[in-house]
């Protein structure tokens, strides 16, 4: 059960936030944009070549940059190569929706703290049960 919630908190903090608006393969490529930065790297669009062909890639991109979700440069060293980053609203709102998941994981913890103290204390009871 623990994947399920935690795997509900990401979608209401995705949908809290304006994120699940996109399909999925927009929102993954929004999430490696920020597993690159989190390298402190830009992501290369070439790197998303294993999700689908360059027009593709090009038609989901379109939609997180006119949202202003992520931004293109060119790199410094060579035009060739297009980069991506997050904007600052991304960034802002990947604050949010962590700021978020967290108080969640923390409501979360403290309910999986409380039903591990309670299974430590029915064990004792078991055991003091079983001694007598």
């Amino acid at each position: 059960m623990t994947y399920v919630k935690l795997s509900r908190a990401i979608e209401d903090a995705e949908e809290n936030c304006g994120l699940s608006k996109f399909d999925p393969i927009s929102r993954e490529i929004f999430k490696r944009i920020i597993y690159a930065e989190l390298n402190n790297r830009m992501l290369m669009i070439k790197e998303l070549s294993d999700m689908a062909s360059f027009p593709t890639i090009q038609s989901y991109l379109k939609p997180l940059i006119e949202a202003d979700w992520i931004e293109k440069h060119d790199a410094l060293n060579d035009k060739r190569v297009r980069l991506l980053s997050t904007s600052l609203k991304a960034q802002q709102t990947v604050q949010l929706m962590s700021e978020e998941l967290n108080s969640k994981l923390k409501i979360f913890g403290v309910r999986m703290l409380s039903l591990v103290a309670l299974h430590s204390f029915i064990s004792s009871i078991v055991h003091d049960i079983t001694m007598i």
